[in-house]
Order: structure tokens, then C-alpha cells, then sequence
């Protein structure tokens, strides 16, 4: 959570700050998707700033839609662009903590 790393009071639970993201199929079609595309709604913030310099924060639990990929052929690669400032080392599920839900309690008067 970020206030636990940095000055404020933001309480989200952050994930990735995606800058956008690429899908690719075995034809060579790719179709870039802004960080602000309305599609990208669960597991995911609200996008922060607009356009090309638009990035939107995953929760850690993000579900891409299957209309981002309708209509590709075959094998689909998805390709993230980050916010490198933000990027962390890679943990793999087997050695991640347990997922358990949080709860922020409530912000002292």
C-alpha cells in the first residue's frame, strides 16, 4: 500500500502502473491499448492523467476482457508497457506472500 512506502494517505492496493499494453497475434496484427481504454475496469484504478501520458495502477488482480483480443489469429502475446519507476522484482506465486483480503482501518481523527 502506498502510504506505507510514501508520504499521504493513499490506502490502494496498487499493482502494476500500466502504461499501456500490446497484443500481438501469429499474423503480426498488434493492437495497442491505452491505459485509459473505459475496457480496462476490473483489477483496475481509475486512470491518472489522459492520453499518451495516461498510466492506470493494477489492484494486483486485473482480468483483461476478451474483447481486447476479439478477432485475433491464434496465439495471442501480450506485451506490458510499465511505468519503470515503479517496477519491482518479479516474485513467482510459489514464493509469494498469501493473498489475503485487506482492510484499511479507519484514519485516526
Amino acid at each position: 500500500m502506498p502510504y506505507q512506502h510514501r508520504a499521504g494517505d493513499d490506502r490502494r492496493n496498487l499493482g502494476v502502473a500500466v502504461r499501456h499494453l500490446t497484443l500481438t497475434d501469429v499474423t503480426g496484427e498488434a493492437r495497442r491499448i491505452r491505459a485509459d481504454d473505459p475496457r480496462l475496469t476490473f483489477g483496475f484504478h481509475a486512470p491518472e492523467g489522459d492520453g499518451r501520458d495516461a498510466l492506470r495502477w493494477t489492484t494486483g488482480r486485473a482480468l483483461l476482457p476478451g474483447s481486447l483480443w476479439a478477432g485475433m489469429t491464434g496465439q495471442v502475446t501480450l506485451t506490458l508497457a510499465v511505468h519503470a519507476a515503479d517496477v519491482r522484482m518479479w516474485v513467482s506465486p510459489e514464493n509469494a506472500a498469501p493473498s489475503t483480503p485487506r482492510h484499511c482501518p479507519p484514519k485516526a481523527a
